[in-house]
């Protein structure tokens, strides 16, 4: 072999280490970035999954209901012969280490959206209340009010959007017509009612227990205690 032969093998074996320690040094540097931007999301999802379960599941908040847990999304529950009543949130407020309470009465409607009709379950609640205990009760479009009228409704971005798809069924200054059969005095009623929608909330998403729900229906609770002429409420959290 001539030695400019050698001296060719030599250096192209030169070039193809030095061309195999790039790509090793970029495969440990792409390696560490994606670690990197894993451990990012990861952490990110933690926090994100964290705050969910506590808006959602609620590591500070506790809920009082009467008939089973049915009862907190306007179904039936379990018998019983204990009743909450509205101004029982008087009562857990003086417990020691209770911050705040609020009452929510809760029914299953049919609400009707200029024509296209959905079952709901409408929330009778203390709109500032509510703001006060959740973060997530924040109005995307229009304004929650601190003093409501009796026609004041707020709902969650799924009952505006029930498809996701853009197709807006609700905006802000709509009117919704609220249909309820229930019974009243052992007297089965049909009754109906038009509000006004004040305000939708932004997209909460994951899930909760009792609070605000992207397919909420929220109506002051003083209305709520008049339409359905009762003070027994659904739960108390």
């Amino acid at each position: 072999m001539r030695s400019g032969d050698v001296l060719g093998y030599s250096f192209s074996a030169i070039r193809l280490r030095k061309m195999r320690a790039g790509l090793t040094t970029l495969g440990v540097a792409i390696g560490i970035a994606a670690i990197v931007a894993l451990m990012s999301f990861t952490g990110g999802l933690q926090v994100t999954m964290t705050e969910q379960f506590e808006e959602g599941l609620g590591t500070d908040t506790l809920t009082v209901s009467t008939g089973g847990i049915l009862a907190l999304f306007g179904g039936g529950g379990g018998d019983s012969d204990f009743s909450l009543l509205v101004n029982d949130t008087d009562t857990i407020n003086s417990i020691e280490h209770v911050e705040a309470s609020v009452a929510s009465m809760t029914k299953t409607i049919m609400a009707n959206f200029s024509g296209n009709e959905f079952p709901l379950s409408l929330s009778g609640i203390d709109f500032a209340a509510f703001t006060s205990m959740y973060s997530t009760f924040l109005a995307e479009n229009g304004t929650i009010p601190a003093s409501p009228a009796d026609i004041d409704v707020i709902i969650g971005s799924r009952v505006a959007d029930p498809w996701q798809n853009g197709t807006i069924v609700a905006q802000v200054g709509d009117e919704v017509t609220i249909f309820w059969t229930g019974r009243v005095n052992g007297t089965i009623v049909m009754t109906n009612y038009t509000g006004t929608v004040v305000a939708i909330l932004e997209e909460i998403g994951g899930f909760g227990i009792s609070g605000p729900s992207d397919m909420g229906f929220y109506v002051p609770i003083e209305w709520a205690i008049e339409f359905f002429e009762t003070e027994e409420i659904s739960s108390i959290t």
